[in-house]
């Protein structure tokens, strides 16, 4: 099973970004529940040594009697600054500490008991004892210690009095242990909501930051279509990408002007070899009207045949160097029907020497292209289906539209292309054999220009067998080359 989002770049940064913050936002919680945990804990210790100063100092005043008021007098002298009520936390402590760490445990929450035992282990006075606590020897080695009972339910506090040996207050965990699981609901809150906020940003940065590469290929994509001119925008990118951006951009002007130096080479060697070949076919052609004696003339018509071989490979090199030129911008509305007409007559005399119909059922299509090289294209591809058909045969030549755009086929009823000569035929100078019967001798750049033009088009050329035997040459054209 693929999944292509592994290979994205953006994918995998926001994956490895995200699992680092999913770490610290866990551990940062954790850390932050913790700290809650002791700051409650700390709050509630202050105020049990609160209660049992103030019920040591109401023993030695009224040693005889034990208040319940005692339970209800405020915060005394609570050991943490950051506890107190009357200071409001900040707004930075609120967002990341729930209420209770700044802001305290409220007395009115807590149900507190005070008690006063002898050493023997008899309640002398109590205010609102549990009716489960009983004495416990062990409360005498505590004496000045704060302690949680061994069932983990009560937070008790103990010190010597003046009159008896020991002193007792404590009150019921339930309300800590509700402090801490809403402390730790809102943690688990604040991380499932701030979590999928700092991701959102961090997918929409990586977008920013990887939207110049996004450009870069773009760009280079319609470079390869054939807008050698377009240019890799530095305006949106950052330093880094501008730079790389910049050498790309350079390299692209030097590559440029190598294909027009090349394209011009290409146009200019071939008007220079097409001038004494002209002569030479002249010159051939008058000996020829002379009628030399037979030996001469047998000489004379291979040097004319090798000298028409050369002139088609500079004509076809001009096509190509004018083929290096197109620019898919400026392409104009080309009707194949009169483009399919013009070749058919091209190669109407060939066909008729070898006895091939040609049959012309293009109607009238139009498409965005440069009219003489599409016509180059059907001659080239009419002239390879007569060639290589048999005497009595029929040349056909059609157009498809489609979803994906317009398909114009040449087929024939050939021999074909073997599978060893499929993946070559397309090769420069190449060409497969062709019948006995078939007049002239292929030079092997028509089917490889045809391709070049194709591609130069946004298009493409391809070779698909003939249902019955032979070829079918298919021209694509993209959907966007098509005119409605």
């Amino acid at each position: 099973m693929r999944m292509p989002w592994i290979q994205s770049l953006r994918w995998r940064l926001a994956a490895g970004f995200g699992l680092l913050l999913l770490a610290i936002g866990i551990g940062g919680r954790y850390i932050h529940y913790q700290l809650t945990v002791e700051l409650l804990a700390r709050d509630l210790d202050g105020q049990l040594w609160s209660r049992l100063g103030t019920l040591k100092a109401e023993r030695r005043l009224a040693p005889e009697s034990l208040s319940a008021e005692i339970l209800k007098i405020g915060d005394l002298s609570l050991p943490d600054i950051r506890l107190a009520r009357d200071r409001r936390p900040s707004l930075l402590f609120w967002l990341f500490m729930p209420a209770e760490a700044h802001s305290g445990l409220s007395a009115a929450d807590f149900s507190w008991f005070a008690s006063v035992w002898d050493a023997d282990g008899r309640l002398v006075a109590s205010a609102d004892l549990p009716a489960d606590l009983s004495w416990d020897p062990r409360w005498l080695e505590n004496i000045g210690r704060i302690w949680t009972d061994d069932d983990g339910r009560m937070r008790l506090a103990a010190c010597r009095g003046e009159t008896h040996p020991l002193l007792l207050v404590g009150t019921s965990l339930d309300v800590l242990r509700a402090a801490e699981r809403q402390a730790a609901t809102f943690y688990i809150t604040t991380l499932a909501i701030v979590l999928p906020i700092l991701l959102g940003s961090l997918w929409l940065l990586l977008g920013r930051l990887l939207r110049p590469l996004r450009a870069i290929t773009r760009t280079a994509d319609r470079i390869r279509r054939g807008r050698f001119a377009e240019r890799l925008d530095l305006s949106v990118a950052d330093e880094e990408i501008a730079g790389m951006a910049s050498t790309i951009n350079a390299m692209l002007d030097r590559l440029e002007e190598a294909r027009d130096k090349q394209a011009r080479f290409n146009a200019d060697l071939a008007h220079e070899v097409l001038g004494p070949v002209h002569a030479i076919l002249l010159e051939t052609d008058t000996t020829l009207q002379r009628q030399p004696p037979g030996e001469y003339a047998g000489r004379i018509a291979t040097i004319r045949d090798r000298a028409a071989w050369i002139e088609t490979l500079c004509e076809a090199l001009l096509t190509y160097s004018r083929s290096l030129s197109v620019d898919p911008e400026q392409l104009q509305q080309v009707d194949l029907e009169p483009v399919v007409d013009s070749a058919a007559e091209q190669v109407a005399q060939a066909a008729a020497a070898r006895n091939v119909t040609i049959r012309n059922d293009v109607g009238s299509v139009v498409v965005r292209g440069q009219a003489d090289l599409l016509q180059q294209v059907v001659t080239n591809l009419l002239s390879n289906a007569v060639g290589h058909s048999p005497a009595g045969a029929e040349v056909r030549i059609e157009a498809d539209p489609g979803p994906n755009g317009l398909c114009l086929k040449v087929i024939d009823h050939g021999p074909g292309v073997t599978e060893k000569n499929t993946s070559r035929i397309f090769e420069r100078f190449f060409s497969s054999p062709v019948d006995s019967g078939s007049s002239g001798r292929s030079h092997g750049v028509g089917l490889s220009l045809s391709r070049e033009i194709m591609r130069s088009h946004g298009g493409d050329l391809d070779l698909l067998p003939t249902a019955g035997g032979g070829a079918t040459f298919v021209a694509r054209f993209p959907v966007t080359s098509l005119v409605s």
